[in-house]
């Protein structure tokens, strides 16, 4: 009897630590990275986005372990659009959809505009664009998964205030805007919604808050009011 308890309590401790990050992972990023990325397979687009994605799930070793565990009510993942990002996600596209050379290089320019402030230039080469930086932002594609247990509908009313990006002193930037099916201001999460979430990079008083050199280095995001404490991602690593 004292060995089963044992056991349980080995299983709990397990499934809470945090995963340490893997030394093969960040040689396969470097592998993937050093070379162009119009040669990046479709698996090594996906290992790059997964590689970039936060989740409040990330510490238990596995979804099961998460939902028999974890008391929160929402699972949150969210990947940064950024440019490692936009040009593993633009690279899938193309290799998924059978894109030819002009319709891969127009779809990545755009994401790039878009959402990073870069752009293609006509050598190909990927360069800031002419926005001012005071009117760039920072977007990411959120999924939210309602776990709640016993379920219920989680209801929010101007729901997206409750979302900041956070420094790490603590000062925060609102949403810019939301994109995406179902974004009105009041929605219901029942199930999964994927939406983009932009946000301002200064705050309530015109503050500079991040460094556009160091996405998903500097920052968490912070999310209020799906449930009695607020879910906070963060990434502990710069970019590739």
């Amino acid at each position: 009897m004292k060995a089963y308890f044992l056991l349980i309590i080995l299983f709990i401790i397990s499934a809470c630590a945090p995963l340490p990050i893997s030394i093969m992972d960040e040689i396969q990023l470097e592998k993937i990275t050093s070379n162009h990325f119009s040669e990046w397979s479709l698996e090594e687009c996906e290992f790059i986005i997964a590689a970039q994605t936060s989740s409040n799930i990330n510490h238990y070793t596995s979804y099961e372990a998460a939902l028999s565990i974890s008391k929160d009510r929402v699972f949150i993942d969210a990947l940064p659009l950024n440019e490692i990002v936009i040009k593993a996600l633009v690279r899938k596209t193309a290799i998924e959809k059978r894109l030819n050379n002009n319709e891969y290089k127009n779809l990545l320019n755009h994401e790039l505009i878009n959402y990073a402030g870069l752009e293609l230039n006509d050598a190909g080469k990927i360069v800031p664009t002419d926005i001012p930086t005071d009117s760039l932002s920072f977007s990411f594609k959120i999924t939210f998964e309602n776990v709640s247990n016993p379920y219920r509908p989680i209801i929010f009313e101007d729901g997206y205030s409750y979302f900041f990006l956070e420094n790490k002193e603590g000062m925060f930037a609102r949403v810019k805007e939301i994109s995406g099916f179902f974004v009105e201001d009041d929605f219901i999460l029942n199930d999964f919604l994927t939406v983009i979430i932009t946000f301002k990079i200064k705050d309530d008083n015109n503050n500079s808050l991040f460094n556009i050199a160091y996405q998903n280095y500097d920052y968490s995001l912070v999310f209020n009011g799906l449930q009695p404490t607020p879910i906070k991602l963060s990434w502990e690593k710069a970019n590739y």
